[in-house]
């Protein structure tokens, strides 16, 4: 239930075999990746192609964080390539559940995403039917950057919320998470966190990500 992803937006993409490689014989079985379309975030990064290229060659789940202004015309295409989990920005959502009855008609597990800013208790009516909400920890858009303290307040307003209600929907932190804060993310009540620079910008992808892993474990068995 409880996973560690690596986010590849961090990775080298000219040797990303390899590095997947590495990660899955540290016991990693899920990556995150990061589509960005210049508009809704002030970036541009990888698309389906991609996915499909990983797919084809290992079988890793695919969870992908969708930050395009308009995510619902680009659902299908994502899921076809191979996506396990795909998730929207709250922020570019209306009132309407359709994304979610589109994203589990190919398979795929669904997820909301929400900013730094934005009041957690907008996601609130949207948990009984998704599979993941993600906590941005940083701004949305780039890699690398340093973790937002003050969000795991909304963490904790989710972990209470869903365990209230009985809701079995998984609470995931990105960005800015690293071998010393993941610790507080878990306390605070999340079960997955996306790690990226921390790992591929390390200096072994093999060794930090199955110390990071079996941390996480450890972290959760107390």
């Amino acid at each position: 239930m409880y996973k560690l992803l690596p986010s590849i937006l961090e990775a080298d993409f000219y040797n990303l075999g390899m590095q997947i490689d590495s990660l899955r014989r540290a016991g990693i079985s899920s990556l995150h990746i990061d589509v960005m379309d210049g508009h809704f975030v002030p970036n541009i990064a990888l698309g389906p192609q991609l996915i499909r290229s990983i797919k084809d060659n290992c079988s890793m789940e695919i969870d992908v964080h969708l930050m395009l202004d308009n995510p619902y015309y680009f659902i299908d295409i994502f899921a076809k390539s191979g996506a396990g989990i795909i998730s929207v920005h709250l922020e570019t959502l209306d009132d309407s559940l359709d994304f979610i009855s589109k994203i589990n008609s190919y398979g795929s597990k669904s997820g909301i995403c929400i900013n730094p800013e934005t009041d957690v208790e907008h996601v609130y009516r949207f948990l009984r039917d998704i599979d993941v909400v993600t906590v941005m920890s940083v701004n949305p858009g780039f890699g690398s950057q340093s973790f937002k303290q003050e969000v795991l307040h909304k963490v904790v307003k989710l972990r209470d919320y869903i365990s209230l209600r009985g809701y079995s929907t998984i609470i995931q932190l990105d960005g800015g998470i690293n071998l010393n804060n993941m610790d507080m993310c878990i306390r605070s009540g999340a079960d997955n966190v996306v790690m990226g620079s921390a790992i591929f910008k390390s200096d072994s992808i093999y060794e930090t990500a199955f110390y990071a892993n079996e941390k996480l474990m450890r972290l959760y068995n107390r």
